[in-house]
């Protein structure tokens, strides 16, 4: 199912304010925008629009906007935003990247600086950064492997430095066989891609779910039962409460 991004009128006024030579935005490229917007539908908890957006937009640097611009930007934004809201919604059957955000042919060139999936993916980590503490906070130890083998595969691309830090880290299996590639190792991310695009959705949106059901969960009682700050958490992290469910969230 692909869902129609933007008009083309809507991405184009996006794009020149957005790379223009002095951009309105802490994300600064059009498919950035579009890793940034997966990242926050993912979150363990809902962004309301005006925290992403007081996150979105740069300080102002001298360079005054006009309203006409304003109202474009904005628009172009929320369309962005909603496309992206629509897919992650619809995980299991949306494509694991925007319609118009594919990776190239030639596989190291996704590495590139100007490469669409290498842009999506530097928009990603930086929104993933902002939202760290939180999903520290939420995230259960029974899916932290699964959450460690999605975010790198997101991440991978974002520049050549980061891909070649990630291959430099993989151990030797044996003294005859020779490392892997920085070429095999992109192959392998990216036909793990749509895989870890959709656990990361997946473990965002039912961590949401689940905290959006607890009624009293800072208070020390869960589904009304009493639950002891040293207990471990019902939830099934195996987590002392307090560190857990008990923690109120610093995004909260």
């Amino acid at each position: 199912m692909l869902l129609k991004p933007p008009s083309a009128t809507g991405r184009e006024a996006l794009i020149a304010l957005l790379e223009g030579p002095r951009p309105t935005t802490a994300v600064t490229t059009y498919h950035g925008l579009q890793g940034f917007f997966f990242a926050i539908s993912c979150a363990p908890r809902f962004i309301e629009p005006q925290e992403w957006m007081d996150a979105l937009i740069a300080e102002d640097e001298g360079r005054r906007v006009s309203r006409k611009e304003s109202t474009q930007l904005l628009d172009a934004i929320l369309a962005v935003y909603n496309q992206t809201e629509t897919e992650v919604a619809d995980v299991a059957n949306a494509p694991p990247l925007p319609a118009d955000c594919l990776f190239r042919d030639d596989l190291l060139a996704n590495l590139d600086e100007g490469a669409p999936v290498s842009q999506w993916a530097r928009g990603f980590i930086k929104t993933h950064a902002w939202l760290d503490e939180l999903w520290k906070e939420r995230l259960p130890r029974t899916l932290e492997d699964e959450f460690s083998k999605a975010f790198p595969t997101l991440a991978f691309f974002s520049s050549r430095k980061t891909a070649q830090n990630f291959v430099d880290k993989i151990p030797d299996c044996a003294e005859t066989k020779p490392p892997p590639s920085l070429e095999e190792i992109a192959s392998s991310m990216k036909a793990c891609f749509a895989d870890a695009a959709t656990n990361y959705a997946k473990i965002g949106r039912s961590l949401e779910r689940w905290h959006a059901t607890q009624k009293e969960p800072l208070h020390g009682s869960l589904h009304g039962v009493k639950v002891g700050r040293n207990a471990l958490c019902p939830c099934g992290s195996r987590k002392k409460y307090k560190k857990c469910c008990g923690h109120p969230s610093p995004l909260a």
